[in-house]
């Protein structure tokens, strides 16, 4: 204390009471610039699950090194990209019905290492709207998008050589199909009751149409056929 001097005569302090008030707050304005935060807008909600939670939506076996996906829960949901490997095995097939009547999912996006689809594996997914199968499926079964009313868009690779009976049966919002080079064979019934589709494109290759491949689509008023094809 005696380094401290007050008073006009620069007297020395020898004793202080100090007084502390706690909790109270200063109801001084502050001076001090403070950080403006607006509202934030929400992040846009993804439709698409990460690969990990796919995983968890499927059921598979493994056979030869190689996994099949046999069945999927129905609560999947979104835009889905099939995985490519599950575990580390390879996924090389989607076997019957794995995703039948999967209502709640838009889109599908089949990767290169599938070589076979079975039948009726997205038969009656009512809302599936869009199918992209990338390049390297060899086999897709019969009815393997049946009933599924609100596809308008598949895109087929070079790869694929038949589309098999009821394949695209009753699919009635599909209103075009360009079917590869590579395709000899449209199945039974293929296309019936597709009613909104309106022009196929069918390359030379083509050498067998089923019976009722086009039956019932009441939109479609002329396709050429190849002379390539031999049966009808």
């Amino acid at each position: 204390w005696n380094d401290i001097s007050i008073g006009i005569y620069n007297a020395k302090l020898v004793s202080a009471t100090i007084h502390y008030n706690y909790g109270v707050e200063s109801t001084e304005p502050s001076t001090e610039p403070t950080d403006v935060v607006g509202p934030t807008r929400p992040s846009e909600p993804s439709t698409e699950p990460s690969s990990s939670e796919i995983d968890s939506y499927l059921t598979y076996t493994i056979s030869n090194g190689e996994a099949i996906i046999t069945d999927c829960d129905e609560s999947i949901s979104g835009d889905i990209t099939i995985p490519s490997t599950l575990g580390v095995y390879p996924v090389t097939a989607i076997g019957y019905g794995a995703f039948y009547n999967c209502d709640s999912i838009y889109s599908i996006t089949i990767p290169s290492t599938i070589k076979t689809i079975e039948g009726s594996a997205f038969g009656y997914c009512g809302n599936l709207t869009h199918v992209i199968i990338e390049n390297g499926i060899e086999e897709i079964g019969h009815d393997a998008f049946a009933g599924c009313v609100k596809l308008n868009s598949i895109e087929l690779p070079n790869s694929v050589t038949k589309l098999e009976n009821s394949i695209f049966y009753g699919c009635s919002a599909l209103t075009s199909i360009d079917i590869p080079d590579a395709v000899t064979y449209i199945g039974d019934y293929a296309f019936a009751g597709s009613t909104a589709l309106e022009q196929v494109v069918i390359q030379e290759g083509l050498e067998s149409i089923g019976e009722g491949a086009f039956e019932d689509c009441s939109n479609l008023v002329s396709f050429t056929i190849p002379k390539s094809v031999v049966s009808i």
